[in-house]
């Protein structure tokens, strides 16, 4: 929702089945709630960007072979579901580093764990993009240049 030129989003989470409490819902520790938050936004920007260049994603189609059975086990079997949840969960380790070293590097341990193998890649050129906001003034300007670091 717009309201005065700001943009308020919501996320409604459910909680971990494992993880009631009596009625009380529990979301995982601190950073595994942060972790999961972040996840949740990262797609309102990262799918819309993504359209905006889909023949170009396209080109990058054969990097789903090597992952292809883990990423259908998740549910993330076509490459434009998969790529975008390997930026979003990009996007996501590059929000646990402004916390700290060690949250950063616990959420890329996470997801590579999942199955998500081009994260550091990703992860690595965000942090490019983090860096040089100056030349890149958005994700949009950047998407061409992460990319390009996918291809590598």
């Amino acid at each position: 929702m717009e309201r005065d030129g700001q943009i308020e989003i919501y996320s409604i989470l459910c909680a971990f089945d494992d993880q009631m409490h009596g009625e009380v819902p529990q979301y995982g520790n601190d950073s595994v709630f942060k972790l999961l938050q972040r996840h949740e936004i990262s797609p309102s920007f990262v799918n819309r960007v993504t359209d905006m260049y889909l023949e170009a994603v396209l080109e990058y189609e054969y990097l789903l072979a090597p992952i292809q059975a883990e990423m259908d086990k998740l549910n993330y079997g076509s490459w434009i579901t998969c790529f975008n949840e390997h930026v979003a969960r990009a996007v996501t380790a590059r929000y646990a580093f402004t916390d700290s070293r060690q949250e950063g590097h616990w959420a890329l341990d996470q997801e590579q764990e999942a199955g998500f193998i081009y994260i550091n890649v990703l992860t690595q050129a965000l942090a490019e993009y983090e860096n040089n906001r100056d030349i890149y003034p958005d994700l949009i300007s950047f998407y061409p240049s992460l990319l390009e670091a996918l291809g590598q």
